[in-house]
């Protein structure tokens, strides 16, 4: 009787350490599948540097605009990953900070949907942040000025009559002395002669 329950418990031991060698082995399988999705996750992001780096963009926004975009695929590729191998916790984070990105992004294109100065204030906004307690409108009513007054000063800038163009104004203005100058000679010849003429027919 004594043996057999031996027997037993030593069956029972065994199987509880067979359940934990197949438990490690899951654990094992995940940290290899986690380093993998992690090689994979960055030689994807070196070629996506490397690539974008070889292009040239006509227009800032565009640049930003495909960049974010970029940001949101990476994103939803380990939501992806995270979903195939069961990680729910880490799952809802991405999503969180899917969701987050976008808001800020949609606030942005707000802001130059309605401000004068357009990305001009967005990029003002940006790179210059404020207390967490100021006001949100405050803040953006700031940047707006601060940026049409930039963008006042750039065109004021880009329409200045450069330093040879100066002299040549000069040059007219002396010309247009002398035809004045000559046309009040002018008028003085032709009221003189008016004049001497109109004092010849009045003679006897």
């Amino acid at each position: 009787m004594a043996e057999r329950n031996q027997g037993g418990d030593l069956h029972y031991k065994l199987n509880l350490l067979f359940d934990e060698l197949r438990e490690q082995n899951c654990m094992v399988q995940n940290l290899k599948d986690e380093l993998k999705g992690t090689a994979v996750t960055a030689f994807e992001e070196a070629k996506r540097l490397k690539k974008e780096k070889e292009m040239t963009w006509r227009f800032k926004g565009n640049k930003a605009q495909h960049e974010f975009n970029e940001e949101i695929v990476n994103i939803l590729k380990h939501i992806e990953w995270s979903t195939e191998h069961g990680k729910g916790e880490y799952c809802r984070e991405l999503v969180t900070e899917a969701c987050e990105k976008i808001r800020k992004r949609n606030t942005l294109i707000r802001i130059a949907d309605t401000s004068e100065g357009g990305w001009d204030t967005v990029n003002v906004y940006e790179s210059n942040p404020v207390a967490s307690d100021s006001d949100e409108d405050a803040k953006i009513s700031r940047a707006d000025n601060k940026a049409t007054k930039k963008k006042g000063e750039r065109i004021r800038g880009s329409i200045r009559i450069p330093r040879h163009r100066k002299s040549g104004s000069r040059h007219i203005r002396s010309l247009l002395h002398v035809v004045l100058l000559r046309a009040e000679e002018e008028v003085f010849f032709v009221v003189t002669e008016g004049r001497a003429l109109h004092s010849h027919r009045n003679r006897p």
